[in-house]
């Protein structure tokens, strides 16, 4: 034992091996000589043999709290060692190993994430983070360590929700900060696409266009405002409603926002092509509905009293169709089509009028 630490203190580590293990073939049960090898061996780059040593000295000692960390720390450089090469799968092995010797340690777990973020195994990696988040809810690193999982395997409205958290739990954390950036930026990139693809007459093209920018920044009212009116081309009128009430909720209850008055106007025209729509198929009084609600909202709407108008003299509401045709004449004297049906309102009275007589 003396000559093998004579020999490890001139750095001859191979011959301390040998000197070491001789002792340990005349007294087995002494720990320290398992250490002094696994040490040796750690000199010499052989992991494997050193993390071998340490065991045999665990199993020696029953458990001393010292080998067993030492045990960790050796299993923790190799996995390491092997990353840095690029052998992920032995990296793996590695890291879970020491994560065995040291449970809940959260450095060693995330090297076992950076692995499998390296393997392509997404669920796994979101599942070991999820894990943690269940006991560090408050923890803004692992917010950051989600989101950026969501950005590398392309899911920006996951990404833009962990970012934010991170944000708010941490104000000004650079991480953060960075990802949202990055985020904007493909939202933008992703609208400009949708407005080709619109101009190009390929609504199809855009939408999904436009859905990635909504994924990647929910929070602006332009894109779902954009999303609405493309929707209500394709003729999904729930949809576009649907998107529009959801962007005036992102702009805010600030009237004299541009955000809010352009989802005002289009949500105002989506109820009307759809009180249209619902008229071409017979439902005229879903129609008066939605033709209803776009009347609170906008009172200076001509189009809205006149088809308003036109669903009433379907239903044989004469008195009603006629004070929506003439509120719309007084907003434009000189439309000609609402004389038309205003004449045609007071004919079918007449009509109406002589035959009770």
């Amino acid at each position: 034992y003396m000559k093998g630490l004579e020999e490890f203190n001139h750095g001859e580590y191979e011959k301390a091996v040998l000197c070491f293990t001789k002792a340990i073939n005349l007294t087995p049960q002494q720990t320290d000589l398992y250490v002094k090898r696994a040490e040796a061996y750690l000199e010499l780059c052989d992991f494997q043999s050193a993390i071998l040593g340490y065991k045999q000295a665990l199993s020696v000692s029953r458990g001393q709290a010292p080998i067993h960390g030492r045990l960790t720390f050796v299993l923790y450089e190799q996995g390491q060692g092997l990353f840095e090469h690029k052998l992920y799968l032995d990296a793996l092995e590695a890291f879970t190993r020491a994560t065995e010797l040291k449970p809940s340690s959260l450095p060693i777990e995330m090297r076992c994430v950076a692995c499998l973020a390296a393997l392509g195994r997404y669920g796994d990696c979101l599942e070991l983070v999820d894990r943690w988040l269940l006991a560090e809810t408050d923890n803004a690193d692992l917010y950051v360590l989600r989101a950026r999982l969501h950005h590398r395997f392309n899911n920006p409205s996951r990404c833009h929700e962990d970012a934010r958290e991170a944000a708010r739990l941490a104000p000004g954390r650079a991480e953060a900060e960075a990802l949202l950036e990055s985020l904007r930026r493909r939202a933008q990139d992703a609208r400009a696409q949708a407005v080709a693809g619109a101009l190009r007459g390929r609504p199809r093209e855009a939408l999904a266009k436009i859905s990635l920018a909504v994924e990647s920044d929910p929070g602006a009212p332009e894109h779902r405002v954009l999303r609405a009116a493309l929707l209500r081309q394709l003729q999904d009128f729930a949809g576009a409603t649907e998107e529009l009430l959801a962007g005036m909720e992102a702009a805010g209850h600030d009237p004299e926002s541009t955000a809010q008055r352009a989802a005002q106007r289009q949500l105002l025209i989506a109820y009307n092509d759809l009180a249209v729509h619902c008229c071409r198929r017979g439902l005229f009084q879903e129609a008066v509905v939605l033709l209803n609600r776009a009347i609170r909202a906008e009172k200076g709407a001509k189009s809205l009293y006149r088809n308003r108008g036109d669903c009433f003299y379907k239903m044989d509401e004469l008195g009603f169709a006629l004070a929506d045709y003439q509120q719309a004449y007084e907003l434009d004297p000189g439309d000609s089509c609402l004389r038309e049906r205003i004449a045609l309102v007071h004919h079918d009275l007449a009509v109406m009028d002589h035959q009770e007589k």
